[in-house]
C-alpha cells in the first residue's frame, strides 16, 4: 500500500492521528524502514518539544519489548535489527527529551496544558467562553451535578470543559480535546487501560485516549478515578 512517511510521522508526532490510527500507525512503525527513518529524523521539532515532557508511547514500548522477547532464533536478523532501532529510537528520545527538559524548563514543571488546566481548577475559571457543541457527560450516578460548560483553550490546546460539583462539596472537571493531552510530568501509566495519572497542587490529574481524548482533574482521587470508570476510560 501506498503512503507518504513524512506525513504519516508528522501526524504520529504531532498527536494529530485518531485513537485507531494511532494504533494502527504504531503497528506499522515496526515494518516500514521509511516511516521509522521519518519518526526518526523528526521533522515536527514541536512535537520533539512535546515529547521532553512526555513518556515513550507505552503500547509502542510494550510491543518492543514482546518482539524482543518473541522474535524467532532462525529469522531474527533483519527483524531484530529494525527492532533494536525502534528500542534505540524509543529510549533515545526520552534521552533526549531528558536533556531538553534541562535546557527549556524547570524539573518540576507541567507541560503548558496541563498547568493552565491545573491553574483553572485551582482559580475556578473556565479555559474560555464558547458554548460546548455537545451534552457534558451524565455523571449523576456519582452524585456530581454539572455546574458549567464552555469550550476554549489550555494555553492554545482547544478544549470543552465541563465542570461538576459532587454533593460532598468535591469539584471536578472534565476536558474533552480534538487531539492527544501532553502528559502531566511525573505521571505513572495505568497499564493496559491506557491512562496516564499525576499530581499537582493537591489535585490529581489524569489523562486517556480511549473513547476520546479525556483530561480529568479533581482534588479527590477516588472521585477522579470513578469518574474516569464512568466515562468508560478503562
Amino acid at each position: 500500500m501506498r503512503h507518504d512517511p513524512a506525513t504519516g510521522a508528522a501526524a504520529y508526532l504531532a498527536g494529530e492521528l485518531t485513537a485507531s490510527e494511532h494504533e494502527a500507525f504504531e503497528d506499522h512503525l515496526l515494518a516500514c524502514d521509511d516511516c521509522w527513518s521519518e519518526v526518526h529524523a523528526a521533522r515536527p521539532g514541536r512535537r520533539y518539544a512535546l515529547l521532553a515532557r512526555e513518556h515513550a508511547p507505552q503500547r509502542l514500548h510494550q510491543r518492543i519489548v514482546d518482539t524482543v522477547h518473541t522474535a524467532d532464533a532462525g529469522t531474527q536478523s533483519r527483524r531484530m535489527t529494525r527492532v533494536l532501532v525502534a528500542a534505540a529510537l524509543v529510549f533515545g528520545m526520552l534521552a533526549g527529551a531528558a536533556i531538553g527538559i534541562l535546557a527549556t524548563r524547570q524539573d518540576n514543571e507541567q507541560p503548558e496544558a496541563i498547568a493552565a488546566a491545573v491553574t483553572g481548577y485551582l482559580d475556578s475559571r473556565l479555559p474560555g467562553s464558547g458554548i460546548p457543541q455537545t451534552a457534558a457527560p451524565n455523571l449523576s450516578g456519582l452524585r456530581l451535578i454539572e455546574t458549567a460548560a464552555a469550550s476554549g483553550n489550555l494555553d492554545g490546546f482547544p478544549v470543552t470543559a465541563y465542570v461538576y460539583r459532587h454533593d460532598s462539596g468535591r469539584r471536578l472537571i472534565v476536558y474533552v480535546a480534538p487531539r492527544q493531552f501532553p502528559l502531566p510530568y511525573e505521571s505513572e501509566g495505568a497499564g493496559a487501560s491506557g491512562l496516564w495519572v499525576g499530581h499537582e497542587h493537591g489535585v490529581t490529574i489524569l489523562c486517556g485516549r480511549h473513547p476520546q481524548h479525556t483530561l480529568i482533574i479533581g482534588d479527590d482521587e477516588r472521585l477522579v478515578r470513578d469518574t474516569a470508570d464512568a466515562l468508560h476510560m478503562t
